[in-house]
């Protein structure tokens, strides 16, 4: 009987120091979970702070960007106006000088139908008038080929005009600029 007692002690000792084990190797594996989830926290944190100062550079870029197409464009515009101004300017100055032109015709005829007698009032009253009349059919024509569906382009390359005189011209008869 004492065998079996000892025998009994023995594996009761057995089965402690089994389980012991596998109680520290429990322990050990759940250091290095531990040890893992750490690091893979810390790992996950630094990606973060990245992705957040990428997200800062982009949008930092992305408002630079905005800024250089912003004044790009103020730039554009600027430009587009001196251009229009110069055009302008040029089709007054053409304007001007067709006036002078048909003044001279309009003299030479005057006087050759009077013969040197040239009735100041009637020369200034009949110049107006024919210039007024020539740029009114001219704004005229400029209507009605907008009101046929031309746009302002070929409007302007047909009647050998500017876009913005065209322009012009619609507004002056009534028309809708688009």
């Amino acid at each position: 009987m004492d065998g079996y007692i000892i025998l009994s002690i023995f594996f009761g000792i057995t089965i402690i120091v089994f389980a012991l084990f596998s109680i520290k190797k429990d322990l050990e594996k759940g250091e290095k979970i531990i040890l893992q989830s750490e690091y893979n926290i810390n790992r996950l944190d630094n990606l973060l702070k990245e992705a957040n100062e990428t997200i800062e550079e982009i949008d930092a870029f992305g408002e630079y960007i905005v800024d250089r197409i912003e004044n790009k464009t103020k730039w554009a515009l600027e430009m587009l106006s001196t251009v229009t101004k110069e055009n302008q300017v040029k089709k007054q100055d053409e304007i001007s000088t067709e006036v002078n032109n048909i003044e001279k015709q309009y003299t030479s005829q005057n006087e050759v139908k009077n013969m040197g007698k040239v009735d100041e009032d009637t020369k200034k009253e009949s110049m107006p008038e024919i210039k007024v009349s020539k740029i009114e059919e001219k704004y005229k024509k400029v209507l009605d080929l907008y009101q046929s569906g031309m746009d302002i382009d070929q409007i302007a390359s047909k009647l050998s005009l500017g876009k913005g005189e065209v322009r012009l011209a619609i507004r002056i008869m009534g028309g809708k600029d688009k």
